[in-house]
C-alpha cells in the first residue's frame, strides 16, 4: 500500500495550488484551509489458488475549504486529474460515489466534498 499512497499524493499536489495542503489519513487538530484528506478505507484481495495478484482498494478524498466555490474547484480538479490516475501498478481508477457536506467548526463554516474512488492494484 505504500506505492499506492506515495502515488495518490504525488497525484494530488500536482494537481492542486501550492496553498492547499494535502494530508494523508486526516488532517490535523486545526488545520489551515483549503486543504484535501486522502485514506484508503477497505481493500479486498483479487486472488487465484496461485495466490493474490491484485487488490481493490477503496480511497476516499476529503475536500474542505472556507468557501463553497473555492471547494467545488479544488473538486472538479481532483476528479479531472484522477480520470487518468495511472502507475504501472494501477489497472484501474473508477470515481463511485461522492457526498456534500457543510458544518460549522469553531468560528468558520466549511464546505466539504468528499470522492470515493476504487482503484484495482497490482502487486506485481
Amino acid at each position: 500500500m505504500t506505492i499506492l499512497n506515495k502515488e495518490i499524493y504525488k497525484k494530488l499536489i500536482s494537481l492542486v495550488d501550492k496553498n492547499v495542503v494535502v494530508y494523508p489519513g486526516f488532517a490535523r487538530a486545526e488545520p489551515r484551509f483549503p486543504f484535501i484528506v486522502y485514506n484508503d478505507d477497505s481493500s479486498e484481495a483479487n486472488a487465484t489458488k496461485l495466490g493474490i495478484f491484485s487488490d481493490t482498494v477503496s480511497v476516499s478524498i476529503v475536500i474542505c475549504s472556507e468557501s463553497f466555490d473555492r471547494t467545488d474547484e479544488i473538486t472538479d480538479k481532483v476528479r479531472a486529474g484522477f480520470m487518468n490516475f495511472g502507475h504501472k501498478q494501477i489497472k484501474s481508477c473508477m470515481r463511485k460515489r461522492g457526498s456534500a457536506e457543510c458544518y460549522k467548526q469553531g468560528e468558520p463554516l466549511v464546505f466539504q466534498r468528499t470522492l470515493i474512488y476504487e482503484i484495482n492494484f497490482s502487486n506485481n
